[in-house]
């Protein structure tokens, strides 16, 4: 017999709206299988994260980097602030940075007579996914275009993993069971909440091992990363709606 549950971050045990442990009133009991039926989830995760893609390898005169800082930025800010960062990281202003919203593109311009040039990146390599940019990409007295198109849409979609503890007891067992979700972002903007609702065409369902729990671990994560990728929801919690099945 299904059993449907509402999750709210809110009302955790413990943790943050990105990991944390939340008590089940009444615990349930020989549950074969569990679906995501439906997810209300913040679009609050920075484009540019710390880490993760705020670092550009260049090089001018020598090696560069230029780190932007984690927060949330349309084309012509993300220019403003990575002119910004490299003219710092070159200690001139002959590197200009400008955002084409015809193109969405980022125009870059050397007026001094050195190389600027986008380099392989070793720090952290997605940054030059969300620029557009391309390794090799350079100029000397003159501008260059990004190869591609400025991308802030990250993260397209979220893992968010369910950890089922066994134990009705709030003591240290650690025998838990995984199961991971999809929840895409493809139709909200910045600040907004993401609503996913199952269908007959999406729908995640998996077995579970006919366990009995009182205790939910929900841990979130980012597509192309572990847990040293855990979001950051921001303090915005969320809500879930789990179907359990005996």
């Amino acid at each position: 017999m299904p059993n449907r549950i509402l999750i709210d971050s809110l009302y955790r045990e413990s943790g943050t709206p990105e990991n944390y442990v939340i008590k089940i009133f009444n615990p349930i009991k020989n549950i074969k299988s569990v679906r995501l039926l439906a997810a209300s989830v913040p679009n609050s995760v920075y484009p540019i994260r710390t880490g993760y893609n705020d670092t550009l390898n260049f090089t001018y005169s020598g090696a560069k980097t230029a780190t932007l800082t984690q927060q949330n930025y349309t084309g012509s800010q993300l220019a403003a602030e990575l002119q910004s960062k490299i003219q710092t990281a070159i200690a001139s202003t002959n590197v200009t940075v400008v955002y084409n919203s015809q193109l969405n593109k980022l125009i870059f311009t050397e007026s001094g007579g050195t190389a600027f040039t986008i380099a392989t990146q070793t720090t952290t390599p997605y940054c030059i996914k969300a620029l557009g940019c391309a390794a090799a990409q350079t100029c000397t007295s003159a501008s260059f275009t990004s190869t591609y198109q400025v991308d802030l849409s990250y993260p397209r979609y979220m893992i968010c993993d369910i950890f089922a503890q066994e134990s009705f007891g709030e003591g240290t067992n650690t025998a838990f069971n995984s199961h991971s979700f999809v929840v895409p972002m493809t139709t909200s903007n910045f600040g907004d909440y993401e609503n996913y609702n199952a269908n007959s065409f999406f729908q995640q369902q998996e077995r579970m091992s006919n366990i009995s729990f009182q205790y939910i671990n929900v841990k979130w994560f980012v597509p192309d990363s572990d847990d040293t990728g855990l979001l950051f929801f921001n303090n915005v919690d969320h809500q879930l709606i789990l179907e359990f099945t005996d």
